[in-house]
């Protein structure tokens, strides 16, 4: 783990399986009943980015630490938007799928 703030969900002891990130897993949770094409994406490695998928790839949605804050990344259509605060990218993302960007 890069830093105190990784926090890596794990299904097993050992960790040579799938794993979750638990930001952008709890986020998932909380909005999978609002979108039809939506997956979160695990992987068999730590150093690979965990994210939520809406409408395939559409958007991406990964947490990690960029420009030295953890935040999470919303990557919608190649531009780029963070935010710090969970209830903030939601109430975006709610936004976006009203204006039918999503």
């Amino acid at each position: 783990m890069k830093s105190d703030k990784d926090i890596i969900v794990l299904s097993k002891q050992q960790t040579n399986g799938l794993h979750t990130e638990y930001y952008t897993f709890w986020l998932y949770l909380e909005i999978k009943n609002k979108y039809s094409n939506i997956k979160y994406v695990d992987q068999s490695s730590i150093e690979l980015s965990k994210y939520i998928s809406i409408d395939n790839d559409t958007v991406k949605i990964s947490y990690n630490n960029y420009d030295n804050i953890y935040q999470y990344e919303v990557e919608l259509n190649g531009e780029y938007e963070y935010f710090e605060d969970k209830n903030k990218l939601i109430a975006s993302l709610i936004k976006e799928k009203d204006n039918d960007l999503i």
